[in-house]
């Protein structure tokens, strides 16, 4: 994740689309906002096409997204009647520490 100022724009990608080779998209983050207290996260993806250096088609896709704690997920596990089998900090099942940038779970209803 990009840390930002809200409100400030960030290059994160580049690249030449297979369709037109003449073309370059470039691909910027903006943080729109963030809710503390709801944990909820806003930002826009733009997408800017160039062709010959200049700007000609420029596309935005707005992004809110809540975020969760460990305690709170495990609460809702419990809430939920649900019980935890396994947890990792990636798809790849890699340790679910503080270096990790995801948090997955595997569950399962009592039976």
């Amino acid at each position: 994740m990009i840390w930002t100022e809200v409100g400030e724009e960030l290059p994160e990608m580049e690249w030449i689309p297979h369709s037109d080779p003449k073309k370059v998209v470039r691909r910027f983050f903006r943080k729109d906002a963030i809710d503390k207290i709801n944990q909820i996260f806003s930002f826009t993806f733009i997408f800017r096409n160039y062709e010959a250096g200049k700007l000609v088609l420029e596309e935005t896709e707005a992004f809110r997204l809540c975020y969760y704690t460990y305690p709170h997920l495990r609460a809702l596990f419990l809430l939920a009647g649900l019980e935890p089998v396994a947890e990792y900090g990636s798809f790849a099942k890699a340790p679910l520490d503080n270096t990790a940038e995801q948090m997955i779970f595997l569950l399962r209803k009592p039976s």
